[in-house]
């Protein structure tokens, strides 16, 4: 390990910590969180606050800030206001303040690659470790410049959202709610206004290093293909699968396994194959515009039918006999190609800010991994 700068030095983490806390008193049911109230409810949930709650009785307010750590999910949130708990699993980590700055060791914490030892032992990993420890004032100076990198990603995050807001206002404001359908729009199934709807192959392919793109739903992310993280399958194979389903540009990709509901579009130009998890929709294009029919069913009145026609828990499934149930609006292609336009326009805004949120991701994990060699702020 690298020499540590002058005054810096590494402590085991129980020593940095008061006593963790964890008690069921504080806890709250998620059959008692309200949409409003006096008081947040802190879980291990991906959101920031879970819900609410009135129950002055089950607040933590001393020692704050505090951060709480998700043992399940290993999720970190740096709370510095009065709040109550929810959900098992989820601890209250209070640092000794004279050694340890709340901020510096929420972001040392969110730095740590926490390996996977099973359901609720992540905090045995932390004990089990140590942590570094700069001078107090270093560490505020170190906290400081990763809040500033950490507020960019919360502002490229806000932005994103403002984007997609202004495209689902725009459809809702042409179209209207398609589950009230106030302008009288025509409504059909999806059998009706798809050609064929097929899925992917239902047998496991095997995998070769280099070949035809093989996209599952994994490799559609907010709205985009992601495809960092491809796999590979031969030509002949593709050929073979190609006989089931052949995706072409302007088709819709639409998921039926796992989270279902998701459709994207396709608008990329090379070859592939997909998966059995996701569904091709073939469709006449003098009835439907492939943008507005992929923005139709991502609107909620479209997820909630196909929610309802989705089966199993473990195994979830939309099957596309059950797909072909979902109702959609038709207004008039004309109607459809001036929202596209629209949607065009806004696209080529949204690839940048995907490259933005790359480089800020980037920007941010390179100043934790200085900060935390001593190279930040000496």
């Amino acid at each position: 390990m690298k020499a540590l700068p002058e005054g810096w030095e590494v402590k085991p983490f129980a020593e940095c910590i008061n006593k963790e806390v964890s008690s069921n008193k504080l806890k709250i049911p998620q059959s008692k969180f309200l949409d409003e109230g006096k008081y947040a409810i802190i879980d291990q949930s991906v959101e920031f606050i879970a819900g609410y709650t009135d129950d002055s009785s089950k607040i933590f307010k001393d020692d704050l800030p505090v951060v709480i750590f998700g043992d399940h999910t290993k999720i970190f949130k740096f709370i510095d206001f009065p709040f109550a708990l929810g959900a098992d699993g989820t601890k209250i980590l209070v640092p000794k303040k004279d050694i340890l700055n709340p901020k510096y060791f929420y972001f040392y914490l969110k730095g740590l690659r926490i390996e996977n030892h099973g359901y609720s032992r992540h905090y045995k990993f932390l004990k089990e470790n140590q942590i570094l420890l700069p001078p107090l004032p270093t560490q505020k100076k170190i906290a400081a410049i990763l809040e500033k990198a950490d507020q960019l990603k919360e502002w490229r995050k806000e932005a994103d959202r403002l984007t997609d807001e202004f495209l689902k206002s725009t459809f809702l404001e042409m179209f209207g709610d398609p589950g009230n359908n106030p302008k009288g729009w025509e409504v059909k199934k999806l059998g009706e206004v798809c050609i064929s709807i097929k899925d992917g192959p239902h047998v496991s392919p095997n995998y070769v290093e280099e070949g035809i793109p093989f996209i599952s739903v994994h490799n559609i992310i907010n709205g985009f293909f992601d495809l960092s993280d491809l796999k590979y399958i031969s030509f002949d194979d593709h050929k073979q699968f190609c006989k089931r389903c052949k995706p072409e540009k302007g088709d819709v990709l639409y998921s039926k396994g796992g989270t279902t509901g998701i459709a994207k579009r396709i608008d990329i130009d090379f070859e592939f194959s997909i998966w059995v998890h996701l569904a091709l929709l073939k469709f006449s294009k003098e009835i439907i515009n492939p943008i507005f029919f992929e923005s139709c069913l991502n609107s909620n009145y479209c997820k909630l039918q196909a929610k309802r026609y989705t089966r199993g828990i473990a195994n979830r499934d939309l099957v596309l006999n059950q797909m072909a149930k979902l109702k959609i609006i038709v207004p008039p292609l004309i109607i459809q190609e001036d929202f596209a336009q629209i949607v065009e326009k806004i696209e080529p805004m949204q690839q940048i800010q995907k490259q933005s949120k790359q480089q800020i991701e980037n920007l941010f994990n390179a100043l934790m991994q200085q900060a935390f060699k001593g190279e930040l702020a000496c």
